[in-house]
């Protein structure tokens, strides 16, 4: 006599397998979420120095009366700001970073300066000064050289 279904081994067998293959696909998903939360802060922060660069480069004063000595980065664990200065007064506002990513990697000097008209940065000539933004076991570095080169 043939029976008709499946026994309840051949059961908790398939369900076994459905289990090992959803805690890896959601172990994969994990993994992808936060290496895409680390590379968006990274772009995040390259596009603010870039920005402070050619505000810099240009001379552009924003809210400067004063003569504009440099536009800044500052850094802390969970974000940053642009700064225009001016004869020692900053302006700007705060950004953070996406949620996870944190920088760990702080750079020396902090803030980086980027000097008006081309004249470099107040990184230590012919050094560079990294920054690193990780989000658990992701990470991604910028590096910063005393002329201005962003990596």
């Amino acid at each position: 006599m043939m029976r008709k279904g499946f026994s309840m081994v051949e059961m908790i067998v398939v369900f076994m397998i459905l289990g090992i293959l959803a805690t890896s696909g959601i172990t994969v998903t994990q993994r992808s979420s936060r290496r895409q939360s680390v590379q968006s802060a990274a772009e995040q922060i390259r596009g603010a120095l870039r920005q402070a660069q050619a505000q810099a480069l240009a001379g552009r004063k924003v809210n400067c009366v004063d003569q504009l000595e440099s536009w800044n980065v500052n850094f802390t664990a969970t974000g940053y700001s642009i700064d225009e200065e001016c004869l020692g007064v900053k302006s700007g506002g705060v950004k953070t970073l996406p949620v996870g990513a944190k920088i760990t990697t702080l750079p020396s000097p902090n803030p980086i300066k980027f000097k008006v008209l081309g004249q470099g940065t107040n990184v230590t000539g012919g050094m560079n000064t990294t920054l690193t933004i990780t989000n658990q076991e992701e990470s991604a570095s910028i590096i910063i050289s005393s002329t201005g080169e962003i990596q």
